[in-house]
């Protein structure tokens, strides 16, 4: 970041700005939905604010001369990398992932719009195979996203399943201030998207002022009852130009691995690197970090720089737990070695 960053100090959920993943200082309406869950060892009550309001775009990296992060990087697409099917409901989970914890993507789009997934689905399930290769690479782990059949057989690989929804709402109210309470509620009112195992995401085709948004547990447990394990909603918003031909004028980058890191339990504020109780402050090419000028440049797209913060050392080859909640421990990220066809069996 070219400078100093202000946040709500509230501010237990946060989102982020594509990139830089920066604090403007602009902050939108704060949102009344808050919950709580009994704690234990002391931690008191777990805690999800949905919102204090999303960060401004002023300081994303797309507007800036100078070269973006390496945790910024648009990963390319092409069409031909998806089959193209539309569906309006979540299909049946491939073999050897049915009844397994998966995040499961929503392309949403206005009433009196006509649908884009035919031109960006490629787009969506290139960002979300990315999202989850930093995690491969890094740890030889990955986020179990739910997948179906390609359609066109051939002994063809999987492609990520995405949920085509035409929004009851027009554009102007998907874009307004309260655009995440409003989606999230929409979906939270349909059945297609109720079920407990599932972590959802979506797209949002509207205009925003905003990158992205997810809901974030504020619960320092580390054992299967912990918040952070039940459904969640996150957003990728459309800020930018929608005739920009490789991106949609959605939010890129690091955004949606971003977004998905808050509903997963990153960042808990007792890390020792959290600098607004959602976000850490070591390293500028950290998933979850804040891009400060003090911050190091790392060179290299990280998840948890130092493993510090939201993922166990334990998990990364040392020898030692965190003792608070970290990423590694969910249920939504695949085991070991890859195998997402198997439950991930956390070291609690």
């Amino acid at each position: 970041m070219r400078g100093t960053s202000r946040v709500a100090t509230r501010a237990l959920l946060a989102v982020a700005v594509t990139g830089a993943l920066l604090v403007s200082g602009l902050s939108g309406p704060a949102s009344s939905a808050e919950e709580q869950v009994a704690g234990d060892h002391g931690h008191g009550a777990a805690q999800k604010h949905r919102s204090h309001g999303p960060d401004g775009i002023a300081l994303d990296r797309q507007d800036l001369v100078a070269a973006p992060f390496a945790a910024d990087a648009e990963v390319p697409w092409a069409s031909p990398e998806y089959d193209g099917a539309a569906y309006t409901s979540d299909r049946p989970d491939v073999a050897g992932r049915a009844g397994l914890a998966m995040v499961h993507a929503i392309y949403v789009y206005a009433r009196e719009m006509s649908s884009r997934f035919p031109t960006f689905g490629a787009m969506f399930q290139a960002d979300m195979r990315d999202a989850s290769r930093l995690l491969q690479t890094q740890y030889g782990r990955g986020i179990r996203f739910d997948e179906r059949p390609d359609t066109r057989g051939g002994g063809r690989p999987t492609v990520v399943d995405v949920t085509v929804v035409h929004s009851r709402y027009r554009s102007a109210q998907l874009g307004a201030a309260n655009q995440f309470d409003v989606v999230a509620g929409e979906l939270a009112a349909d059945g297609r998207f109720s079920n407990p195992d599932k972590k959802y995401v979506v797209f949002l085709d509207a205009p925003s002022q905003y990158c992205g948004q997810g809901e974030l547990w504020q619960d320092t447990r580390r054992n299967a009852g912990n918040a952070s394990e039940q459904r969640t909603i996150a957003i990728v918003y459309r800020p930018y130009d929608p005739n920009t031909a490789t991106t949609g004028g959605f939010c890129r980058g690091r955004t949606l691995r971003h977004e998905l890191g808050h509903n997963l339990g990153a960042l808990q504020n007792v890390a020792p690197h959290a600098f607004d109780g959602a976000h850490c402050a070591d390293s500028a090419e950290d998933t979850m970090c804040y891009t400060f000028a003090n911050t190091p440049d790392t060179g290299a797209a990280v998840f948890d720089y130092g493993n510090d913060d939201y993922w166990d050392p334990i998990a990364a080859g040392g020898t030692t737990k965190l003792p608070w909640w970290t990423v590694n421990l969910s249920r939504f990220v695949c085991p070991p070695g890859g195998d997402c066809s198997r439950p991930n069996i956390p070291e609690f």
